[in-house]
């Protein structure tokens, strides 16, 4: 199984901690040419897919996050990971910058690891006739929520214009203080917008 470079960062969307090992890396899933990578921490999760003709055989396996954070780092940005199953352990595979072989240690097989959760009945099916749905930029957006991060909010509220041209507003609130309590405005209020790609 091939591993796009492009993959690396993922493992942001991993879980980090001591408690719940199961979600504390990538889970690898090849179907055909039908390849998946996905990580989550039970709070946001990100599932990357590409096709990969090389081999059929079905792949299964979770990868922890510092190993596949390992393989990245040695792998040269134009080459792939490979990733492989041998003796019952799961092996990833790169290629360095300087062009030699990188091999993480083996990784156990899925049945000797902790149940990674099925995601796929987390995810709403793809719907493009809902109304609401808007396309922005990730940079633009990020930039946006880390200035709004920084003057102290906790979380953030989107808010669409009826009319998907139009910009959308966002802004910052303190959680509240006690169970079933609104959003409290933070000292520092803000509030604001980011103009959605072209869906019109």
């Amino acid at each position: 199984m091939q591993i796009p470079t492009s993959t690396k960062k993922l493992t942001r969307c991993a879980y980090r901690g001591m408690t719940r090992y199961g979600i504390d890396g990538v889970k690898l899933e090849r179907r055909g040419d039908n390849c998946t990578a996905t990580a989550t921490d039970g709070k946001k999760l990100l599932s990357l897919t590409w096709k990969d003709s090389s081999e059929s055989k079905p792949f299964d396996a979770v990868i922890d996050r510092a190993n596949w954070d390992n393989a990245h780092k040695a792998a040269c940005k134009t080459s792939t990971i490979h990733a492989d199953e041998s003796n019952g352990r799961c092996m990833l595979t790169a290629r360095t910058k300087a062009g030699d072989g990188f091999q993480v240690p083996g990784i156990p097989n899925p049945d000797d690891m902790p149940v990674f959760p099925q995601w796929r009945d987390v995810v709403p099916a793809l719907d493009v006739t809902n109304p609401r749905r808007f396309a922005v930029d990730p940079k633009l957006l990020r930039e946006l929520l880390e200035s709004i991060e920084a003057t102290g909010a906790q979380v953030v509220i989107f808010q669409p214009d009826e009319n998907p041209c139009n910009a959308i507003r966002i802004d910052g609130f303190l959680k509240p203080d006690k169970p079933n309590g609104g959003y409290m405005k933070p000292d520092i209020e803000s509030v604001g917008a980011i103009m959605p790609c072209r869906l019109c």
